[in-house]
């Protein structure tokens, strides 16, 4: 009952995981599709409403409170190609403007292996995060009998959720100042590139470093400073490395049939050369 009763307290927010994401993605853009409004949904989640709603003719209208949803996918360049090449709408109307996109560089192995045994997260790691759970604490839910005319219960029952308690951080006018500064940087590198299909992405680089800080913070439990900003920056210039990775290895030129077998010829003459030597 405690587990059902938590997940009731926020059920306007949500963290979903999704191993293929490509497939989501394919039928998303499909015309017509079941699936086509997550485009709007998804990008709809990221503007923190503070409310949202959604009426229909059988339902009535349905209001999520503060909704927000963390969603961590998996999905490989490939995926991508057939509808986020240069000059495609997944560009321009934002919405791969909304996610970090995590591309790690073409050719690169790796060959570290798993340890053995069970794996157990460190103290030092999971206490903090205990923690700053503890500090943020818990909407109330209340659960109760729908009664009838002559009080007696109805069989059905009320769900009544205690507002959610808001611990806002000020942002000192130094981070503030860094903000702007980075933005109007990302900006202006905008303006001088030839290519404005990551406008939207470097738009909302400095709003996510920002958000990055926050947590930073809000997790140390002491106020937002240059460090924590300083924190956030570093990570957001990694995922700005990361999105360039990504729309290279989406706009590659495919392998010509020519191009394919000298890449064949100089395989196995490296092979027979005991790989001591290059053709």
């Amino acid at each position: 009952q405690d587990f059902i009763r938590r997940r009731l307290s926020f059920a306007g927010q949500r963290g979903w995981y999704y191993d293929e994401f490509g497939q989501h993605v394919a039928a998303m853009m499909r015309e017509g599709g079941f699936m086509a409004d997550f485009r709007g949904l998804l990008r709809a989640f990221d503007d923190n409403k503070e409310r949202y709603s959604y009426g229909t003719i059988g339902r009535g209208t349905d209001t999520i409170e503060r909704p927000y949803l963390a969603l961590l996918a998996n999905l490989t360049p490939d995926d991508l190609k057939p509808f986020a090449r240069r000059g495609s709408a997944l560009w321009g109307d934002g919405f791969l403007a909304h996610f970090v996109l995590i591309t790690p560089p073409e050719g690169e192995r790796r060959r570290e292996r798993f340890p053995d045994g069970e794996r157990i997260i460190p103290g030092d790691l999971l206490t903090p995060i205990v923690e700053w759970h503890k500090r943020l604490g818990m909407p109330q839910a209340d659960i109760s009998d729908t009664l009838d005319e002559n009080d007696k219960p109805t069989g059905k029952k009320r769900l009544a959720i205690s507002p959610h308690v808001i611990f806002p951080l000020d942002i000192p006018q130094d981070v503030k100042e860094a903000v702007y500064c980075y933005h109007d940087g990302l900006l202006d590198l905008v303006e001088k590139s030839d290519n404005h299909d990551l406008d939207g992405n470097y738009a909302r680089l400095a709003e996510k470093a920002l958000r990055v800080a926050l947590l930073l913070a809000s997790v140390s439990g002491a106020g937002l400073s240059l460090a924590h900003w300083a924190r956030a920056q570093d990570i957001t210039e990694r995922w700005r490395a990361s999105l360039h990775e990504l729309y290279s290895q989406i706009n590659e030129p495919a392998p010509s049939e020519e191009r394919d077998s000298e890449d064949k010829l100089l395989f196995i003459l490296k092979d027979k050369l005991g790989g001591k030597g290059t053709a």
